[in-house]
């Protein structure tokens, strides 16, 4: 069996173990924003203030948001080098005992806890409200001024597909409400289910700075919800991590590998939307909420007659919020991972790919789609002494690899198919380009934004599934093992109720 040629990472074929690919230099440099600096930077009063609020709603996000901007930045990160095939670099495992107060270096134990997507959350939205007696419900408002004669208030909601009634928007500025008609849109990817996500456009005038906003369907109606109106912040970070919604999540040590991998690639800030989690997931979530490095929203769906979850609507979500904050948003679930095969970090393959652009006038890319290929066992026994000779696992490291299931370093059976564009692909956009976000591939961009297909050669979405197929040995997720594991490890150890278990 042969597999297609790689330029940038080596792999084993199953029918030659003995045989290894030779990669091409990796170009590494820039790997991780350190979030650790970022909080030992802060004022006093500012981390008092976040310990005092713990995970509840800090409505303004302003302390989380200043913690963001503070971070370091790509310049400010050591460059590694490589030696032959071994990457060398300073151990940026110590970046975490940065991130933890001295309780949490302690250990932390698992204290009461709930599963429900309504305890571990910073609520902007206030969660799921109801129009009237209709089957809708409205989640966020966002404000927008791409055309500065005609701004508008974008509604993110969800509601029965037979809904025809026409909206009207009650817009409250400065104690003065105002009623007007608006807009009903469908945002696609409903996949054919009884209720699908919209969003609501209420126009405004010039200059208009609504704080507040209510929907109905009958002009006359009191409105039985209340939406605060979000406008945009000012520039945090390169990169956001946007997961599909958290349901019967029950594996912490899986969400904590996705952190800190994602970390060391380039993510600065992850939203998380909570519809329903284990309690040590829960305590995982609220931990990294109160560092600053993650925004968890509550998801407490008022119908589960949705595609997947509502995914398509969280989604929708997350990208605007971080609309000019962040530079790029990942779009990906907790068991993908877009790695590079060439490159040390995202920001040097999206430079990678602008540079091979055609130059002059060309229309802006909103959308980099990445195709993917599934990761479905372990490797053969004598596959993986290979890949622990190559890759300098020790058995103490090879068995907490084993007992926490962390599936990038030991589940490196991959099928020799890569997904094309739109099935099962994922993408890195540009919010402010983006009209409607898709989980595959993005539905609609706004004017004359475009995307392109990544090619493979640079790099592919490792998704870690349990399908089976015919596989190759495909070791390109360990090609960070030395940056992420120390990681992973410091962190799942300073969780007293992970530090013993097996997932």
């Amino acid at each position: 069996m042969t597999s297609r040629r790689r330029t940038c990472f080596r792999f084993l074929v199953p029918s030659r173990p003995s045989r290894v690919k030779c990669c091409s230099v990796f170009l590494l440099g820039c790997l991780t924003v350190l979030a650790g600096v970022a909080v030992m930077k802060q004022p006093t009063a500012l981390v008092d203030y976040l310990s005092r609020h713990g995970h509840r709603s800090v409505r303004s996000e302003s302390a989380l948001t200043y913690l963001v901007a503070s971070e370091v930045t790509v310049a400010d990160v050591d460059h590694s080098t490589v030696t032959g095939t071994t990457v060398v670099t300073r151990d940026v495992s110590k970046d975490i005992t940065a991130m933890t107060s001295p309780q949490v270096r302690r250990k932390i134990s698992l204290s009461s806890t709930v599963s429900d997507s309504n305890s571990s959350a910073e609520n902007e939205a206030g969660g799921f409200q109801p129009i009237n007696g209709h089957q809708s419900w409205v989640y966020s408002a966002f404000f927008e001024s791409f055309d500065q004669k005609r701004p508008l208030i974008r509604v993110l909601a969800l509601e029965i597909s037979s809904v025809t009634n026409p909206v009207f928007c009650h817009v409250t500025e400065r104690g003065t409400v105002t009623t007007s008609r608006g807009w009903r849109r469908v945002i696609p990817d409903s996949h054919g289910q009884k209720y699908h996500s919209v969003n609501y456009e209420c126009g405004l005038t010039a200059g208009s700075r609504p704080e507040v906003l209510s929907l109905i369907f009958n002009a006359t109606d009191t409105p039985t919800n209340r939406l605060e109106v979000i406008y945009p912040r000012q520039h945090a970070r390169n990169f956001t991590v946007c997961y599909a919604a958290l349901h019967h999540f029950n594996t912490p040590t899986h969400l904590i590998t996705s952190l800190m991998y994602n970390r060391v690639l380039g993510a600065q800030h992850f939203y998380v939307y909570n519809h329903s989690v284990s309690n040590t997931t829960d305590a995982v979530l609220r931990h990294y909420q109160r560092l600053g490095l993650l925004t968890v929203m509550p998801w407490p769906l008022p119908t589960l007659e949705v595609w997947y979850y509502g995914q398509i609507l969280a989604i929708n979500d997350c990208v605007y919020r971080n609309t000019f904050v962040s530079r790029f948003v990942v779009i990906q679930d907790t068991d993908e991972y877009i790695v590079p095969n060439c490159h040390g970090s995202w920001l040097e393959l999206i430079n990678a790919v602008d540079a091979g652009r055609a130059k002059g006038k060309v229309p802006p890319l909103g959308s980099y789609i990445f195709e993917s290929s599934l990761h479905c066992n372990n490797p053969r026994p004598w596959e993986w002494e290979k890949v622990k000779k190559d890759f300098s696992i020790s058995p103490e490291d090879e068995k907490f690899i084993r007992r926490h299931s962390l599936l990038p370093f030991i589940q490196l059976h991959r099928m020799d198919y890569i997904y094309k564009y739109k099935s099962r692909t994922k993408a890195i956009v540009r919010p402010e380009l983006i009209l409607y976000a898709g989980i595959h591939y993005t539905r609609k961009h706004r004017e004359r934004a475009q995307l392109t297909v990544v090619s493979n050669d640079l790099a592919i979405v490792h998704h870690f599934s349990k399908k089976r197929r015919t596989q190759v040995v495909d070791t390109t997720t360990l090609k960070f093992k030395d940056q992420v594991f120390p990681m992973v490890k410091r962190s799942i150890e300073s969780f007293e109720f992970l530090a013993g278990t097996v997932t």
